[in-house]
């Protein structure tokens, strides 16, 4: 007969603990959700050199292609 395996530490013995995280207060939910929702359109967009070489690739017009991308009025 052989050696019977060795076990190793028994994991379901050990328990965790685990900390409750600290509630975050309901006015500041309130105020991320009005932040959140302020921001709207027309959008002022700031152009990178990247979607201008696209657009030029593609022969896009560029203030046709923001409005299709983001779904608003843009001003540039």
């Amino acid at each position: 007969m052989g050696k019977a395996k060795s076990k190793g530490p028994k994991f379901a013995a050990v328990k965790k603990i685990i900390t409750r995280k600290p509630s975050i207060s309901r006015r500041f939910r309130r105020r991320v959700l009005q932040l959140q929702h302020s921001i709207g359109p027309p959008y002022r967009v700031i152009v990178d050199t990247n979607f201008i070489n696209f657009s030029i690739q593609n022969k896009l017009d560029l203030e046709k292609g923001m409005m299709d991308c983001l779904y608003a009025n843009v001003s540039i």
